[in-house]
């Protein structure tokens, strides 16, 4: 009986396969690529039918707007418009890798599926898109990204100015050290009301993006840190840049390009590869040095979330503050499904507490659910044909379970 189920989970495995990767569980699906202002897509959708709502899909990095087509098919003929974009420096995309363009790009990219009149937009979003997608719900933009971190450690060192003329005024008191201390106060008082005014205008540009109908969100394996979930980073950044580059266009971009070259419909073009610059797979980046140090001194999305969670507490009102109802209203009320894999080797959770901390996190950020597999960071749970490549597809798509999961998820909350 048991070798019998086994067979027959086999079977609907293998054709669940085989229908998705063969296309033949789609009906007249139609895909058209669009560039716009800082987007770069290709959208999806069923032939002859009116979609009310709309999916946003950000792929992770090396991947491509292409990562998400089987899943965009399968969407659409469950009624669904859907946009799938590359990321900064990836594939078609030219604009800079940086976290701030990253959410920049995404909630371009929902603005354009507003002017499209969609009012009802889900984000699914893998990986490093994930990560990006984190940030645009707050309204992460390059201009915020390069002030808020100064403004922050500004902050910070009047505190800790404040505490070094306290313990000086504790151990010798004097008219002139209370004079000082007042003026520091002040001085943080004032940027203290700076920062959080600062950050409240982001909020609200997330705020907007929320308005324009972004119901729910579904990340998949998003990691806490990024520059840890990259192994043998700060070791690349030591090294002379050449020797980066051959690194990974060697070891990592050889070896992704021929087996994306085996994935069922994947045309793949050589001129994709940029001899000048670092390679891996889509992702190109001619400015090695600068992109590995950005990489390395980058603030995380775990470092701003806390940010913005630390000064929501501190309310001397006694009510509820603007500042504290976006953030619960933008960062914590909307529906989030986060997805990983318990053989993720980028995430880890299978060393020490790295599970306990990941999930952790992942409930922090609000009214989230956790879905965990047994797959890897691309891997398919269970998937049986080998001979299908998972390069070019984050796990999902040829794993109905999770499918469902995600879909079920979807249908809730939008």
């Amino acid at each position: 009986s048991s070798l019998i189920d086994k067979f027959q989970k086999y079977y609907i495995d293998l054709i669940f396969s085989i229908m998705v990767v063969n296309g033949m569980d789609f009906g007249n699906i139609i895909q058209q690529d669009m560039q716009t202002g800082m987007i770069s897509g290709t959208t999806t959708v069923c032939e002859n039918s009116r979609p009310a709502k709309a999916l946003l899909f950000v792929h992770g990095i090396s991947m491509n707007r292409h990562s998400f087509d089987l899943i965009s098919k399968k969407f659409a003929n469950e009624g669904y418009f859907c946009l799938s974009i590359d990321l900064p420096r990836h594939y078609k995309n030219e604009t800079q890798l940086r976290m701030g363009i990253i959410s920049e790009t995404i909630l371009q990219s929902v603005a354009y599926l507003k002017q499209k009149g969609f009012s009802n937009i889900g984000i699914v979003s893998h990986s490093l898109g994930a990560v990006g997608s984190l940030f645009a719900s707050l309204g992460y933009n390059s201009n915020f990204e390069n002030e808020i971190y100064s403004l922050s450690e500004d902050f910070l060192r009047c505190i800790e100015e404040e505490g070094k003329l306290i313990a000086q005024y504790q151990q010798q008191p004097s008219n002139p050290l209370m004079d000082k201390m007042k003026e520091k106060g002040d001085e943080i008082a004032a940027r203290y009301k700076n920062i959080k005014q600062f950050i409240l205008s982001q909020l609200k540009l997330g705020g907007i993006s929320q308005k324009l109908g972004v119901r729910c969100f579904v990340f998949i394996s998003p990691p806490v840190n990024v520059k840890n979930a990259i192994p043998g980073l700060r070791i690349f950044s030591r090294m002379p840049e050449k020797w980066v580059k051959s690194i990974f266009n060697n070891t990592f971009h050889k070896n992704s390009t021929s087996r994306a070259k085996k994935e069922p419909n994947i045309q793949w073009d050589d001129e994709l590869t940029d001899k000048n610059a670092l390679n891996w797979l889509f992702l190109k980046e001619p400015e090695v040095r600068v992109f590995l140090d950005y990489l390395l001194n980058m603030k995380e999305h775990v470092d701003y979330i806390q940010l913005i969670e630390t000064l929501a507490k501190i309310n001397f009102s006694g009510g509820k503050t603007l500042f504290q109802y976006y953030y619960e209203t933008y960062l914590l009320f909307r529906p989030k499904l986060f997805v990983y894999g318990k053989a993720d080797l980028f995430l880890r959770p299978f060393f020490g507490k790295n599970k306990q901390r990941l999930e952790g996190y992942y409930q922090s950020c609000g009214n989230a659910e956790i879905y965990k597999g047994t797959f890897s960071h691309t891997v398919p749970e269970g998937n049986k044909l080998q001979k299908i490549s998972p390069v070019m597809t984050p796990m999902l798509v040829k794993n109905e379970k999770t499918f469902n999961k995600i879909s079920d998820f979807l249908s809730k909350n939008m």
